[in-house]
Order: structure tokens, then sequence, then C-alpha cells
């Protein structure tokens, strides 16, 4: 360019490039672009990893357990004997067998009808809505064999909980047929942390982004050509 400049005296405009503010803008737009789609990407994945959950239990090794739909469980925005029943599946250790009907805590139970259906253990329960809107659910787990019960409890919560409390049976459930922690509500409490977590620190990139795109276009600005 310098050569032509001393030969030709003043350089055509046609010879220089405008390009560059160009280029700097559509590089702005790429690096944000990328970055959330890595992001968005990273916060998929993390969010399948929490909700995975790993099927070990077969065949003989799963626990044959009968769970009644809960009484007026259809009072409640969830039901509960349905969330107990996905929990359990899911882990692997249960095999689920369908009652086709609803029993409360306080129903006579035919221990030798269930043993004849091939359940160890029996889970029935009960919802019902308080005057204040609350929800109280009690549940029993009974075993059939021993015909006693082995655990039960009644926990009372607001009804965008309700599903919160499905879990926490499904926990007790767990640790009380596999002498381990059950954590079905513990991944519930994860996820949504982490959903939470993901949405902010999402927000802060775009917010982040921009603002390079901006100061990007104002560069790009205070950069360009002029005619002379």
């Amino acid at each position: 360019m310098a050569y032509l400049a001393n030969s030709f005296g003043r350089v055509p405009s046609s010879f220089i490039s405008t390009n560059k503010p160009k280029d700097q803008q559509l590089m702005t737009k790429r690096l944000l672009i990328t970055i959330v789609s890595v992001f968005f990407a990273m916060f998929c994945a993390t969010t399948h990893a929490q909700l995975h959950i790993e099927i070990s239990g077969v065949g003989s090794n799963q626990i044959p357990i009968a769970i009644a739909g809960f009484a007026d469980e259809n009072l409640a925005p969830q039901q509960v004997s349905a969330i107990i029943k996905a929990d359990l599946e899911r882990s692997g250790y249960f095999k689920i067998i369908d009652t086709g009907n609803s029993m409360s805590e306080t129903s006579n139970i035919n221990c030798s009808d269930w043993k004849t259906r091939g359940a160890f253990d029996l889970v029935i329960g009960s919802v019902q809505k308080l005057a204040d809107g609350r929800f109280d659910v009690r549940y029993r787990l009974l075993d059939i064999g021993k015909q006693t019960q082995l655990s039960g409890f009644e926990l009372t919560d607001i009804a965008d909980h309700t599903r919160l409390t499905a879990h926490k049976i499904a926990d007790d459930i767990y640790k009380k047929l596999t002498s381990v922690p059950g954590d079905f509500s513990t991944r519930v409490a994860v996820c949504a942390l982490g959903v939470r977590c993901a949405c902010r620190g999402l927000l802060e990139l775009i917010q982040l982004a921009l603002h390079c795109l901006h100061q990007g276009a104002r560069l790009a600005q205070s950069h360009a050509p002029r005619s002379i």
C-alpha cells in the first residue's frame, strides 16, 4: 500500500479496506452465539445427569411390593401413590404389584390374599384437604409375611409440596426395605436448585455477551473509515 501511495500519490478509496469493523461485529455475534450454545449444552447435560436414575435391580433381586391408591388422593394436585410407584420402579429394586383399588391406612388387610398375589409388602394411605388449604397425607408400610407394620407417618404441607411429600414417603419405603437411605426427595431439591442456578448463570452470560456486542459496535463505529 505504501508503494502504491509513493507511485501514484493518492490511494484510490476502493483500495481502502472497509471490512474490519464489520468483521469485528460479526466475530462478536459469533462469540455470543457460541458461548450461549455451549452453556445451554452444559445445562442440558447437567439436568439430564441429575434426573437420570440407574436401574440396577433385576429379576429375583426385586422386592415385590403392592402400592394401593391413597384414599381421596384425587383431591390433591398430584396423585401421591403414582409418584411413589414411579420412584420405586425407576430405582430398579422393586417390582410393583397393582392393587386395582384405593385403600386407606385404616383399611382391613387380608394378608393371605396379598401373599397369593405375590406381594411381600403393602403400601396404603389417604389424603385429606384441610380447611386452610393444606393437605394431610398419611401412609403405612406393611410386611405381609410377618403381618406387621414396618413404618408409617403423617405429613401436612401446602398443595405445592404434595409431590415432595410423595417423594419423602418413597424415601422411607426405600430405606425400610433396603436399609439404604432413599434420595428421591433430595434429587428434586438438587434439580430445582440446579435449574435456578443455571437460569441465573445463563442470564448473566447473555448480559455479558450483549455488553461485549455493544462495546464492539462502539469500537467499530469509532474506527469506521472516513472518505478522503
